[in-house]
């Protein structure tokens, strides 16, 4: 299965952590997980990028 995250391109308590929290448990699964780029214009475009653990690994307790 292939799951998709999209957000809305702000920032928002907790976002990361979900973000991180589908990816691992989807790779847990053997499950293959994508994020869109842009919001919904990607969605529309086709625009996303394969997000594996590795990715996600340091979303928590990062800051810009």
């Amino acid at each position: 299965m292939r799951f998709g995250v999209l957000t809305g391109g702000g920032d928002c308590p907790g976002l990361n952590p979900a973000i991180r929290s589908v990816v691992l448990r989807a790779a847990r699964a053997g499950h293959e997980t994508v994020g869109y780029l842009d919001g919904w214009k990607g969605v529309r475009d086709g625009r996303s990028r394969p997000l594996a653990p590795a990715d996600v690994l340091g979303l928590i307790g990062r800051r810009r």
